[in-house]
């Protein structure tokens, strides 16, 4: 009630009696239309709102097809369409997994002095999946056998590109809730000469569909980019 009655009292505020607020944060002009208590309340209001319309975000919001959106610092570099297509056609030829149907919808990367500190991207994979049942009912030793599986492969990768200095760790997966469903995790560290990338793979199966997002940071910056590995990860919706 009282919540509804500050709204309504708030709603009575003119422009000029904003701008008064704004000027010397009395309240002595309110007085006049309402109790200093409510013009006190409704001014917490009015500023709050303006304050949080007026503030501009560091984050940009990007509503991406399939109905998923992300939010991704101003300042990280998005990744051109032509070299995500490159990325799949890699993937393709160092996993011998067709990627026809793998479509990235956003790349980015936080790029200092020409090295990469971190990346996020999201894709979708069209085609019958496991569902969220599905998902919810695999045990540990199923996503554990998963890993072994999805270490190998990324093993291989390494040695058709002949790659013999990174090296990659043992992937480790569970299960977690993320942008309202159930998905799997998976983490692992890539690691190379002068840098180890901590990264993570979330994919959430919808029965027709997959969503997937990779986020990685560099191990050494986990301090100043952890947090915002964070926020990307929450910003996540799906809508279905």
């Amino acid at each position: 009630y009282c919540y509804c009655y500050i709204k309504k009292s708030a709603e009575l505020i003119s422009r000029e009696d904003l701008v008064l607020f704004m000027k010397n944060s009395s309240i002595n002009h309110m007085q006049k239309s309402f109790n200093s208590a409510s013009a006190y309340c409704a001014k917490e209001v009015i500023l709050k709102e303006y304050f949080d319309k007026s503030q501009s975000s560091v984050f940009e919001k990007y509503n991406l097809k399939q109905g998923i959106s992300i939010e991704i610092p101003k300042h990280w570099k998005i990744i051109d369409k032509q070299i995500m297509n490159q990325i799949d056609t890699n993937t393709e030829l160092n996993t011998g997994i067709p990627q026809g149907n793998n479509d990235i919808l956003i790349a980015a990367s936080y790029v200092v002095n020409d090295k990469t500190l971190a990346t996020a991207r999201i894709s979708v994979r069209i085609k019958d999946t496991f569902t969220q049942n599905n998902v919810k009912d695999m045990a540990q030793s199923d996503l554990d056998e998963g890993d072994n599986s999805g270490w190998n492969m990324a093993i291989n990768g390494l040695k058709k590109m002949g790659d013999n200095s990174t090296k990659i760790s043992k992937f480790i997966t569970t299960k977690e809730m993320l942008a309202g469903f159930i998905c799997t995790h998976t983490k692992y560290q890539r690691i190379e000469p002068y840098t180890k990338m901590n990264t993570s793979i979330y994919v959430i199966y919808l029965g027709d569909r997959a969503v997937k997002m990779t986020l990685s940071y560099e191990d050494s910056q986990a301090q100043l980019l952890k947090s915002t590995i964070d926020k990307i990860k929450q910003s996540l919706t799906v809508k279905i």
